[in-house]
Parts: structure tokens; sequence; C-alpha cells
């Protein structure tokens, strides 16, 4: 099959499909793919769960001390 030849400023539907979409995706993309304000509030809570683990490892070691466990 031999490839399609393309006329000088002229572009398929599909190619306009794309160039829109890709338009808006850098416009709305933040949106689309949950940027800004939800970002910051997934990387808040990932930081206080990471320093809820810190706490119960803390917790672990000195109650395996008190018990006399290594």
């Amino acid at each position: 099959m031999e490839p399609m030849r393309r006329l000088p400023g002229h572009t398929t539907s599909i190619q306009r499909a794309l160039s829109n979409w890709k338009k808006k995706l850098k416009e709305n993309g933040s949106k689309a793919f949950g940027g800004g304000d939800e970002l910051k509030e997934k990387k808040d809570k990932i930081a206080k769960l990471e320093r809820m683990v810190g706490q119960k490892e803390v917790e672990i070691a000195l109650l395996k001390n008190f018990l006399g466990e290594s």
C-alpha cells in the first residue's frame, strides 16, 4: 500500500483533532491530571504518613527495649 502524500497546507481530520487535543491539554492539562492544589494535598498527606511511620518505629523500638528484645 502506497503511503498517502500530503498536499501543502492540507491536514487530515485526524491531524486537526490531534492538534486540537494537544492545544486543550496544554491549556487544561493540570485540571485533567490533578495538578495544582490536589498535588500539594497529596504531598502533604504523604509527609504526614511518613512522620506517623517514623513515630511508630520509635514506639516499637522502645517496646522491644522494655521487653528485653533486640
